[in-house]
């Protein structure tokens, strides 16, 4: 394999959001189903050029500009583990007010709005069907159709969070294994658009990159050896979810956990980030002892149970967040994620005091 004809690249992914983030909070619980939706595009000066149109979409001209960067329009789905992604590129302006129409009108307006613009050509009839350019002229409105629906399916969706990152996408050098794709994203960073600040955070460590391996078939036998002689497993990692984490305070900087287990520490540190140094204790328990254990050494709490940490807490980076947790102290909530890691340490040491 060999880095492919885009070499190193910056790219720039505006997640949308309702204010309460109800979509990354979704998705974070791993429901059967889930989607997000979202605007890429490639370039640093051109991920400038889209974080400034989405801040102050009044200042954009309606008419397509010269020299406009593309912008690349995404619905990305999940279905039992399996992603799938539906996207339309157009020029900045243009996807612009298609996000804007969809949002504050309907969906067929805003497909109304690219039929308008001329974004899809109509093709030509043949006797054999529908040119290339009309086919795929039919297949980009049908996805600019699902896209739009999309868009208003959620009340006062916004620009949530932007992810930038430097990635080089590395491909075979034979066609034969063309559809495997390995990318590596390093110097991962976000930027909270919905507070006034222009400061980007880190999300991984500066010594670290994200490897991801997309192949539609069976992996190549030679990187299967590779893959387990490196004991390279697969792992699930959101990098907006990760940003969202640390921003609301779950995470440490550069995705390090801000809470820690001193019974089960199950949880990932990113080597280099700086360890966690406080303690994770229950309600009831000032004196500090691990979660579920007593005088005894016995019996473990029921896991239904919040815990507290003792630590100063890192507020939440949204200025317009309200919390009701108390000053130097960190809730964390019973259901989803974190629930379902109280029940597994929680099972594997009922497993441990049975052996």
């Amino acid at each position: 394999m060999a880095p492919d004809a885009y070499g190193r690249s910056t790219i720039t992914s505006v997640y949308l959001d309702t204010p309460e983030r109800w979509l990354i909070t979704r998705s974070l619980e791993k429901p059967l189903y889930k989607e997000k939706l979202r605007l890429r595009t490639y370039g640093a000066a051109a991920g400038d050029a889209l974080i400034a149109a989405l801040r102050h979409p009044e200042a954009v001209a309606k008419d397509v500009e010269a020299d406009q960067p593309l912008v690349f329009v995404e619905l990305k789905k999940k279905f039992k583990g399996v992603v799938y992604k539906r996207r339309i590129d157009l020029p900045l302006n243009q996807a612009v007010y298609f996000v804007q129409a969809a949002l504050s009108s309907s969906a067929s307006e805003a497909v109304a709005y690219l039929d308008e613009a001329g974004c899809f050509a109509d093709g030509a009839e043949e006797e054999d069907g529908l040119d290339a350019q009309g086919a795929l002229s039919r297949r980009h409105r049908q996805i600019a159709q699902e896209i739009a629906v999309a868009l208003g399916r959620y009340p006062h969706l916004a620009p949530a969070l932007a992810i930038r990152c430097e990635r080089v996408a590395w491909a075979p050098v034979s066609p034969a294994a063309e559809d495997l794709r390995i990318t590596f994203d390093d110097t991962l960073s976000y930027l909270d658009l919905q507070v006034a600040e222009d400061s980007w955070h880190p999300v991984i460590a500066s010594d670290e990159s994200i490897m991801e391996i997309k192949c539609p078939q069976s992996l190549p036998l030679d990187l299967v050896e590779v893959l387990g002689a490196e004991a390279i497993y697969p792992s699930s990692f959101s990098k907006y979810g990760t940003a969202h984490q640390i921003e609301q305070g779950l995470l440490d900087e550069c995705g390090a956990l801000y809470w820690e287990s001193q019974t089960a520490p199950r949880h990932r540190v990113v080597p280099g980030a700086a360890a966690a140094s406080h303690k994770t204790v229950h309600r009831s328990n000032p004196q500090g002892k691990a979660p579920g254990q007593t005088d005894d050494g016995g019996a473990l709490l029921p896991p239904n149970h919040a815990y507290v940490s003792t630590s100063p807490s890192r507020p939440s980076r949204r200025a317009h967040s309200s919390s009701s947790r108390p000053t130097g102290a960190t809730t964390f909530p019973r259901e989803g994620i974190f629930r379902r890691l109280t029940e597994k340490v929680l099972a594997s040491h009922r497993k441990e005091a049975h052996v």
